[in-house]
């Protein structure tokens, strides 16, 4: 079984990671242009916000900072 990565995006207002619910088995396949407009409705703070500005991709599973990788930067 593959690798599974994840979209995310941190809340500016609290700094807790929203699942905006979109995996890929590749991180190329996350970082493509179809996800790099999108909105994400955060439960903490009730409010949309948008990403890349605050999008990182993971491994699901993984704790190691060098599995982490933001598409924009």
């Amino acid at each position: 079984m593959g690798d599974i990565y994840r979209l995310s995006v941190r809340c500016p207002i609290t700094s807790r990671k929203i699942d905006t619910g979109i995996q890929a088995s590749t991180r190329e396949a996350l970082s493509s242009a179809i996800y790099l407009d999108g909105m994400a409705y955060c439960q903490d703070c009730r409010n949309v916000h948008l990403y890349p500005d605050t999008a990182s991709i993971e491994k699901v599973g993984s704790r190691f900072p060098e599995d982490c990788w933001r598409p924009n930067q």
